[in-house]
């Protein structure tokens, strides 16, 4: 609503700015110039608050109008500029935090998979702890494509978790590479 605002303002703006400047400025000098006899002459024949009611005729409408469509439009163009800023700000901080992650995540991953292969080397083939073993390495793996989805985020993509509280869809912001499921 805040943009539907400050749009609405500029339009207003504008077309204030239209009818009490632009408009009349041009109706002025184009009265001046239209004449056949010089500028002064013009002048004396008709006064200048009569020159200035001329300009403020409904011929002024359209002056008014495209000033404040452009002013409309430079400012939803203004607002659209500074969102996708902020955008791609948060997009960087979610590469820079990703990065981060990964790397300290995976040193302590790759200890856990080198103590998991040192059990399985000392645990016989029946061994009731090998299912368990089979399934830390198996997390482990999984652990490890979350990560390689996540060095491989290309794009910003968010979705609702709990309670309106937005996180970033790693699924869905590294697909492009082939790396989503």
């Amino acid at each position: 609503m805040c943009r539907l605002k400050k749009t609405l303002l500029w339009f207003v703006t504008g077309l204030g700015l239209g009818y009490l400047i632009v408009h009349p400025s041009i109706m002025m000098i184009a009265r001046l110039m239209a004449s056949s006899e010089p500028p002064l002459a013009t002048l004396q024949h008709q006064s200048a608050g009569a020159a200035i009611l001329t300009a403020f005729s409904y011929r002024m409408l359209p002056w008014g109008l495209g000033v404040a469509l452009l002013s409309g439009m430079v400012t939803v163009l203004v607002l659209k500029m500074r969102r996708a800023r902020v955008e791609k700000a948060k997009f960087e901080g979610v590469l820079e935090l990703a990065g981060a992650a990964c790397h300290e995540l995976n040193q302590p991953m790759q200890v856990i998979l080198g103590y998991a292969d040192l059990i399985g080397k000392d645990l016989s083939p029946g061994d009731a702890l090998r299912g368990d073993l089979e399934k830390i390495i198996s997390q482990i793996s999984r652990m490890n494509k979350i990560l390689k989805k996540i060095r491989a985020i290309t794009r910003y993509r968010t979705f609702e978790y709990i309670n309106g509280v937005q996180i970033i869809d790693i699924d869905k912001a590294s697909e492009q590479n082939g790396l989503s499921g």
